[in-house]
């Protein structure tokens, strides 16, 4: 929710407090030259901890963790299941979709393409009604069909909003109380790393399963075991075309021929059967052929990267593999299925090694050698060093992390294990050196305040306003992870906007303590404004608050001081900072 009465206000006041902010001393940079000859002190140390494996402390917990150690808390983070999170359970307990398999969701949630075949066969039946939108003629009656399919279209729009807000609003629910911080952290990671497009056709029904059954449980474990259930998973198959792909169509045809011939030969015989025959041939009949785009991204995105040492012909060889690797009953939300009769039989030779023909196993070969592939040990490591450490990762710590992940078969545990105890993990040149993304900014936020939220949709339009549409992003790369993509003079007013939006209670469903949190801000040294600064801010937060008073909008807006230079801290470059 924005807090200015017009567009003008609004630009007004947040260029004045990004203007502030820029003269706060000591508050204009978002890189910081640490200083090598020194050392961080404990306290700066557990702030580094908590920013980089979770999404930043609360009120107390810089004191919580120096009681029970920083190597404790470290290990302990590494072993969610071992963390009991009881409260985080009943806090997702209203969230009903979250619950739903896919083919619950796909039997109460209509999909997109039943409306439209229920428009299709309208048209084709009654065509002058089928072929009308719902704008009608004055006095002209509406007829039915076009109202059901209205209130089709309706439902389907809702559902649909549902299934996202309520898996968006329980991702961050997640990242503000989990006690499991950086199952958390990773589970996003990983998320943006195997990207899928909720709002693309099935994967509405398929998404939340991808996260809470593939992604979260497998985020610590070895990364052989998450790249399989990656592959077969239907969110997966279905936004990269895996389900489609089939041998080529001059195979496919040889195929549907031999069938009918066996069709006609049973019919000639009087011999049974012929029902299943029949399925299977409009199966074949169906078949679109090859499709590479699973094979491409598996190879550039998912594991070697796209200087990792493969060519063209080997993308071809991979897709050939994973053929037949579909969707059972995929509009019913079904699962994983392999149908023989939509592979590509014969050997296969990928990165140089020949692959048997063996159906099924062909792909779940190629996948672990991919997997335990030392392009892809430097690639995920990298990253890895890219999300905990520095947008330029160091090359030693890399070199590090690449050589755990080749020792212990890509054990993830293990890895991060080496990057936390590596000395370029505490040195002052990456403290506070990285951007956080704008779920990481409203989570640390929210953490930090000791706010209190319920399920809070205006949340997730404020992050869509800030770039980060959660579970909408279409590329398959995912979000990136480095500042020069989430900084620009557009984001950091959006930034101040919810800054103040959250300090001063005017978020629906959220409710800081601002009491218990100053002590906080303090020990992170954010930078505070001067007397002169609070009372110009508050001059003109007043007149603001005057217009919305006098139209109505909303409650009458207050800006105690403290209020204010909360906001100042909340939307401080520091802060935007991990």
């Amino acid at each position: 929710m924005r807090i200015s009465a017009s567009g003008k206000t609004r630009q007004t006041m947040g260029t004045f407090l990004l203007c502030l902010l820029l003269i706060i001393p000591g508050s204009a940079t978002y890189s910081r030259a640490g200083d090598e000859s020194k050392t961080l002190t404990e306290e700066e140390k557990i702030v580094h901890v908590l920013n980089r494996l979770g999404f930043g402390p609360r009120p107390g917990d810089i004191e919580k963790v120096a009681a029970m150690g920083l190597e404790a808390y470290i290990e302990q983070q590494l072993q969610p299941q071992e963390i009991p999170d009881p409260v985080m359970e009943e806090r997702l307990s209203s969230f009903k979709t979250l619950k739903m398999t896919p083919k619950e969701l796909a039997e109460f949630y209509p999909a997109p393409n039943r409306l439209r075949n229920k428009r299709q066969k309208l048209q084709a039946e009654r065509p002058d009604e089928g072929a009308r939108n719902s704008p009608q003629m004055e006095g002209e009656s509406v007829p039915e069909t076009t109202r059901e399919m209205q209130e089709a279209r309706r439902q389907m729009r809702a559902s649909l909003q549902r299934i996202r807000f309520e898996f968006s609003e329980a991702k961050i629910m997640r990242a503000v109380y989990s006690e499991r911080q950086l199952q958390e952290v990773m589970s996003d990671f990983w998320m943006n790393h195997f990207n899928v497009f909720l709002a693309k056709g099935l994967d509405r029904v398929y998404t939340t399963d991808f996260e809470e059954n593939v992604v979260r449980p497998l985020a610590l474990g070895k990364f052989e075991d998450l790249l399989m259930a990656t592959a077969k998973s239907p969110a997966m198959l279905y936004y990269l075309d895996n389900w489609i792909s089939t041998a080529p169509a001059e195979v496919m045809e040889k195929r549907v021929s031999a069938l009918r011939n066996r069709l006609r030969s049973q019919r000639r015989k009087g011999t049974g059967g012929q029902q299943a025959e029949r399925a299977l041939l409009r199966l074949l009949q169906r078949a679109k052929g090859l499709n590479e785009n699973y094979a491409r991204e598996l190879m550039e995105l998912h594991t070697l990267g796209v200087d990792g040492g493969y060519s063209q012909e080997d993308v071809i060889q991979v897709a050939k593999c994973l053929t037949g690797w579909t969707i059972r009953a995929p509009r019913q939300g079904g699962s994983f299925q392999f149908r023989p009769v939509l592979h590509e039989d014969g050997n296969k030779v990928v990165l140089g090694h020949r692959i048997r023909s063996g159906g099924i196993e062909e792909g779940e070969q190629v996948l672990r050698m991919l997997a335990n592939h030392p392009s892809t040990a430097r690639f995920i490591s990298t990253k890895l060093v890219r999300r905990f450490v520095a947008d330029d990762p160091p090359p030693d710590l890399v070199d590090a992390a690449s050589l755990t992940f080749e020792k212990t078969g890509g054990d993830l545990r293990e890895v991060l294990r080496t990057l936390f105890t590596h000395p370029h993990f505490f040195s002052p040149k990456v403290y506070q050196a990285k951007i956080k993304k704008p779920l990481e900014l409203v989570a640390s936020a929210l953490r930090a305040s000791g706010a209190e939220m319920k399920p809070a949709r205006h949340l997730v339009r404020m992050l869509a306003e800030m770039g980060e549409a959660l579970y909408l992003c279409q590329e398959p790369t995912g979000y990136p992870d480095v500042a020069s993509a989430w900084i620009n003079t557009n984001s950091l007013l959006k930034r101040l906007n919810f800054a103040l939006a959250l300090a001063s209670d005017r978020i629906p469903q959220i409710r800081v303590d601002l009491e218990s949190a100053w002590p906080l801000f303090q020990q992170l040294r954010l930078p505070e404004p001067s007397a002169q600064q609070l009372e110009q801010t508050r001059s003109l937060l007043g007149q603001v608050g005057e217009e919305e008073n006098q139209r109505g909008d909303l409650r009458p807006a207050r800006f105690p001081k403290q209020v204010i230079a909360s906001a100042f801290m909340l939307g401080s470059p520091q802060f935007q900072k991990r």
